[in-house]
């Protein structure tokens, strides 16, 4: 009787084991049909065998991952929600209780997180991923999160809202106790300080430039605009006006005032930059150079004039003018130029040459890489010329246009 009992236990001991591990190898077949159909677009059979292993390991998390793509495969986006919030309570308690994480819980948060940015709703994937990274402080959680907060406050502050984009990122250092979160609030909050104060600086300065007030234009931008970061990082971004037709940009360094269409400098307008200018082997940057005239397809393009006011301080006190004129394509010399040089007691120092994109063609032989491209006419206070004053020289391979770092920031902006 004893024996009979023992071979009875002995039996039903063996067929707990062998359907245990009958199951263990039924989860594994499952996860892996219900993946196949899943990548299959067989939604229906891809449930059935997500259930199935739930059935058996409720705590199964790739099973719930599985599920919720199913689900949204169906477009059945709120189940599919629905199970992910279930099992982050299921892999919470079980964090909770016996301090274990459980096998892709953290993809739980991940994908239920996606779900909300992919419908817009970023405020609410916050929500998911701050909820895992407070249970588990995880750098998989921490990263996601801490770009989430990045895209968020970027976007605030394209949107000149930089209120919520300092409270965001208050709010994602006070959970994550971030030291990049900190910084970049500070830099934020100077940004808004900066941009409070830019309408009343950009109102004066346009008004300065459409009252051809060039001199007090161009030190008002030096002294509040030129070196400032935010306008730097905003490089031809920064747009102005008070009317449909006059535009003030600011980009690479530069001030553009005049026409554009569709954020492109387009008709009659007016470049302003700084005037490096060195003098006795003293250099000055009190004065600005300006095209003025027609642009198309962002450069000028067209007639215009090219001008360089220089103001030499100190004991000098004498002011320069140089202007010139002629047609430019694409920013290039192509025409007939006309430069004139203007000295504080009025003698003109004025020179003729012909370019052609931005070659000025030669009317005599190089010597020692010069060569000439037109006779110098000098005219004194009392209008008398003076015969045979010089020839004018430029470099061999020399590109002449509006300015030559000038243009190549131009050509820059329009790469």
């Amino acid at each position: 009787m004893k024996k009979k009992i023992l071979t009875v236990l002995l039996s039903v001991i063996i067929g707990i084991c062998i359907s245990a591990c009958s199951e263990k190898i039924d989860i594994n077949e499952q996860l892996a049909l219900g993946d196949r159909y899943l990548q299959e677009l067989n939604y229906e059979q891809a449930l059935i065998c997500y259930e199935k292993v739930i059935s058996v390991e409720p705590k199964n998390m790739p099973a719930y991952i599985g599920l919720a793509n199913a689900y949204l495969g169906q477009g059945n986006r709120e189940q599919a929600v629905a199970r992910l919030e279930a099992a982050m309570e299921i892999a919470e308690t079980s964090y909770k209780e016996n301090q274990v994480i459980l096998e892709n819980a953290f993809d739980v948060y991940l994908l239920d997180s996606s779900l909300f940015v992919d419908s817009n709703n970023v405020l609410l994937a916050l929500d998911v991923l701050e909820r895992g990274y407070l249970v588990y402080e995880a750098n998989d959680i921490k990263g996601p999160l801490k770009e989430l907060y990045w895209g968020l406050m970027l976007e605030y502050m394209e949107n000149d809202d930089y209120s919520n984009a300092i409270a965001i990122l208050k709010r994602g250092m006070s959970i994550l106790k971030d030291n990049e979160l900190q910084e970049k609030i500070s830099l934020v909050e100077k940004e808004m300080q900066f941009w409070a104060e830019y309408e009343d600086t950009m109102k004066a300065l346009y008004q300065l430039l459409f009252d051809q007030n060039y001199q007090k234009g161009y030190e008002l931008w030096r002294d509040n605009l030129k070196d400032n970061d935010f306008v730097k990082k905003s490089d031809g971004n920064i747009i102005y006006s008070n009317s449909n037709e006059l535009f003030l940009q600011l980009s690479g360094g530069y001030i553009y005032f005049g026409n554009m269409k569709d954020g492109v400098r387009t008709g009659t307008g007016k470049w302003i930059h700084t005037n490096e200018f060195y003098f006795d082997e003293i250099y000055y940057d009190e004065c600005y150079c300006m095209y003025d005239g027609e642009w198309l397809r962002d450069l000028p393009n067209g007639a215009g004039v090219y001008i360089k006011n220089v103001i030499i301080p100190d004991e000098y006190v004498t002011i320069r003018t140089f202007t010139i004129s002629g047609y430019y394509l694409d920013g290039l010399e192509h025409g007939q130029f006309d430069e004139i040089f203007v000295y504080e007691d009025g003698s003109i120092e004025k020179v003729s040459w012909t370019s052609e994109k931005g070659t000025q063609m030669k009317i005599g032989e190089s010597i020692d890489g010069w060569y000439p491209i037109g006779q110098v006419i000098w005219i004194d206070p009392d209008g008398t010329v003076a015969d045979g004053f010089g020839i004018a020289n430029v470099r061999e391979g020399s590109i002449c246009g509006i300015s030559g770092a000038w243009l190549d920031s131009l050509k820059k902006e329009n790469n």
